[in-house]
């Protein structure tokens, strides 16, 4: 056995020794009078004799810490085969689907400003079932997510679609992604039947912010009847609300007490549970905002996370890393974005972008392979050395697929790294004391490190 190469050990300001596995996503404390011996075992960890500690042995196994001989090649070897498995699965199929392009807020940062306000026909209708249709043999699921646009300016198309895809017999879940205006009594009893389980939301900062950047089209504020209607919707819903909070230097400042209303304000409805209130960081890598300068860097983002728990307690700004073999739908062989026209994208920021179209449901129409492969294949991490040779591999999924295509095409030169990379010491100590709060000290005993912590998804 020997020590990981996605072993990362360190002294905490506040805690001790710590010590972190990415390939297995485990962490742990490690107390001061067993330190020593996991530096020997750092060392040369085929010359320690683990004959009076097997209990510390098999911890330190089992957490990943120490791996046969080829254990980290191995590990790669499995986590491209089980993305490779995922980007190519056909028993599921990711649908976005815009039933227009039009919408009823007049956002100034919004990129489809530009674009036709068209809406979905009786033929592309007909042609997007098709397209589910023929792919109905291998498919086991359908998710399914509701984009625009406003979506809910198209309420009785999705109807008319939902009932369609139901006739099917596919096993399906949909996600509303909706600015919250038209979320009215009337459209909250139909979500059932659409069966719509997860609804995102977004707000843009504190009322006067939010009002300034998320106006009615011809002028009129939003914010209030926008949280009145997802009050609404916890009460006569069943699902589950993601309340997103968009986060650039111009309002990141805003966000703890943002969060603080918003949690007082629902706090008083039974469903509360089922919100979930999260900052939605606008990274620099959005090509489409008119104005980046406004916008995060990773260094920022995490930086925002360390600032949110030190100065004002937020709790849940992502400070361990998750695991996630799935990429988004932008590198799925079955995953694509509909558009109104029936136009087909492999990226939702590509929507109503004729040059990044892929195809259309209408059959018709000529695939654009070249721009399909440059996602699927082009854009992946996997052969990247970098990518290959870095400790955060195993959390990582290569960042955006967009961006990275856009890199190696010479339009950009974003950075895809995780926030944790420059801050993992900094994050995963909060992430320890989180821990520590929850569930009391977490101490060792002199002879073994502590259990492993699993992580948790993001």
């Amino acid at each position: 056995m020997k020590w990981s190469k996605y072993n990362h050990l360190f002294r905490s300001k506040r805690h001790g020794w710590l010590l972190y596995n990415s390939a297995a996503n485990t962490f742990a404390q490690i107390d001061d009078a067993v330190y020593p011996e996991i530096v020997k075992i750092q060392k040369d960890s085929d010359a320690h004799d683990f004959g009076s500690d097997v209990g510390l042995y098999f911890q330190l196994r089992d957490s990943g810490v120490l791996v046969e001989e080829r254990g980290d090649e191995v590990f790669r070897n499995v986590l491209k085969m089980l993305r490779l498995q995922n980007n190519y699965d056909t028993s599921q199929l990711m649908l976005t689907i815009a039933p227009t392009r039009a919408c009823n807020f007049d956002c100034a940062y919004c990129y489809e400003q530009a674009r036709q306000p068209v809406y979905m026909s009786d033929k592309t209708e007909d042609a997007v079932v098709d397209f589910i249709t023929s792919r109905r043999k291998t498919l086991k699921r359908l998710l399914l997510t509701w984009y625009g646009g406003e979506p809910l300016l198209c309420l009785p198309r999705l109807c008319s679609l939902t009932e369609r895809i139901k006739a099917l017999d596919l096993p399906f879940e949909a996600l509303l992604v909706t600015n919250g205006y038209l979320l009215d009594d009337a459209v909250i009893d139909k979500l059932k039947e659409l069966k719509i389980s997860r609804i995102q939301v977004t707000i843009d900062g504190d009322e006067a912010t939010h009002n300034t950047r998320r106006p009615l089209k011809g002028g009129g504020a939003t914010y209030q009847k926008v949280l009145r209607n997802t009050e609404a919707l916890l009460r006569r819903w069943e699902g589950t609300l993601l309340l997103r909070v968009n986060i650039d230097r111009t309002n990141k400042a805003l966000y703890p007490a943002v969060h603080k209303q918003l949690q007082e304000r629902f706090s008083r409805i039974k469903g509360k549970a089922r919100v979930s209130i999260y900052p939605g960081i606008v990274h620099d890598h959005h090509d489409s905002h008119p104005d980046v300068s406004c916008l995060l860097d990773r260094d920022e983002e995490a930086r925002f996370a360390v600032e949110g728990y030190y100065e004002h307690g937020l709790q849940d700004l992502g400070t361990f890393p998750g695991r996630s073999y799935g990429g988004c739908i932008a590198c799925r062989k079955n995953g694509y974005v509909v558009g109104p026209e029936g136009e087909l994208y492999k990226c939702w920021d590509d929507f109503g972008i004729p040059e990044r179209r892929i195809g259309s449901v209408h059959k018709e129409e000529t695939w654009n392979m070249a721009l399909v492969a440059d996602y699927l294949v082009g854009s992946s991490y996997l052969d990247d050395p970098e990518c290959s040779a870095c400790f955060f591999l195993p959390v990582c999924d290569g960042g955006c697929p967009r961006v990275r295509l856009n890199n190696q095409l010479g339009r950009s030169k974003t950075n895809v790294c995780l926030k944790f990379k420059g801050h993992l010491e900094d994050l995963l100590e909060i992430y320890y004391e989180q821990k520590e709060k929850a569930t009391g000290p977490n101490k060792t005993s002199d002879a073994a490190p502590t259990a492993p912590e699993p992580g948790a998804p993001r």
